[in-house]
């Protein structure tokens, strides 16, 4: 299943994306390069639960650019990821 990012601003934490069909949760991977692989390992994303945005800042990072996608949890199995997007906190 490919998917997109509805919205990031690449100078805000800010992440949003487009809902996907019974998704129960989902799942944000990020990352410094641009692209996979990701600090997390597929399977291994930071479950947000059943929401459509998440403030990047939450997490804790030191200043600057990272790469992200989120997968979703569909009917027990997690998803492809999104298209790539980048954020900066």
């Amino acid at each position: 299943m490919a998917w997109s990012i509805v919205y990031a601003d690449p100078t805000e934490s800010i992440l949003s994306w487009s809902a996907v069909g019974a998704a129960t949760t989902y799942y944000l991977y990020y990352g410094t390069p641009a692209g996979p692989p990701y600090n997390q390992a597929y399977g291994s994303g930071i479950d947000l639960g059943n929401v459509l945005s998440y403030d990047a800042a939450q997490l804790g990072l030191s200043a600057g650019a990272y790469h992200w996608a989120v997968t979703a949890l569909v009917d027990g199995e997690e998803t492809a990821w999104s298209t790539d997007d980048t954020f900066v906190v």
